[in-house]
């Protein structure tokens, strides 16, 4: 009786290729467009941020330290950290900002 529930063998010859085909594309599709997409958008906008860097900018580095742009040059960023005493400037790596403060609109 449990032969009879198994049932016989099947008359054609196993298949199905395409559809695993399509099923893989379909998949891939998917994660384009839900990891590889937005991973390529954001580095996009990072480097259009690094390169719009410009003197008066105040960021915020990797570290957390938050300054104003005293210089700019090829891989390294000078930032003022501290304002009050001694006016205390750091050099940093240009890969070391993280952030790059909007500024703000003066009302009239």
């Amino acid at each position: 009786m449990l032969f009879f529930l198994m049932g016989g063998p099947s008359d054609g010859p196993p298949g199905g290729g395409e559809d695993f085909f399509f099923l893989f594309f379909i998949i891939f599709a998917i994660f384009w467009l839900l990891v590889f997409r937005p991973q390529r958008k954001q580095e996009k906008e990072r480097k259009a941020m690094m390169d719009n860097l410009k003197k008066g900018d105040q960021v915020t580095t990797t570290g957390g330290i938050i300054g104003k742009v005293v210089s700019v040059k090829d891989n390294k960023v000078v930032l003022k950290i501290d304002e009050s005493s001694n006016n205390s400037k750091v050099t940093f790596v240009r890969s070391a900002i993280a952030y790059v403060h909007p500024k703000e609109k003066k009302q009239k």
